[in-house]
């Protein structure tokens, strides 16, 4: 049978003396890095993709506007073609 407190004992003096505890510190602090990361460029994504709707709307606006003066000068100008 094993005894689960000196496997445990074992396995701390173990990852005490070959730089486990270093290594684990290193690979949290870089997740965390990683984690920071990963959300600025959420939000960066956040606010291109509001910046394009906003555009996307503009554009629209300014395709509905041409379209109706060019409609109004084709208008304007058949009605002078066949007078």
């Amino acid at each position: 049978m094993y005894n689960i407190n000196k496997i445990t004992t074992e396995t701390k003096n173990m990852t005490d003396t070959n730089g486990w505890n270093e290594y684990k510190n290193l690979v949290l602090t870089e997740l965390k890095r990683a984690n920071y990361k990963l959300v600025a460029i959420e939000e960066e994504l956040s606010s291109i993709k509001q910046d394009l709707a906003i555009l996307k709307t503009k554009m629209y606006f300014g395709s509905a506007i041409i379209a109706m003066v060019f409609s109004g000068v084709v208008s304007i100008i058949i009605k002078t073609v066949t007078s």
